[in-house]
């Protein structure tokens, strides 16, 4: 891969991992902060935080993974 393609390659995977980041920050918001949701059931609620909790750490590996044709 050249270089050229490497750096495309890392700006795609930083781009996907903001919106990740930023998906997991709303989703944990929302499950703890508005009060909307206390009419929804708590398995609902588990589930809206286990999603934005497993959407963060997806977007910080995206983030700190290595490009696929970077060396060392």
């Amino acid at each position: 891969m050249t270089r050229r393609g490497a750096i495309v390659g890392v700006n795609v995977q930083r781009s996907v991992a903001v919106v990740l980041i930023l998906f997991a920050f709303l989703a944990l918001a929302a499950s703890k902060a508005f009060p909307f949701l206390d009419d929804v059931p708590g398995l609902v609620k588990m589930a809206i935080t286990v999603v934005g909790a497993a959407c963060g750490l997806t977007g910080v590996y995206l983030w700190l993974r290595k490009s696929p044709g970077s060396e060392a």
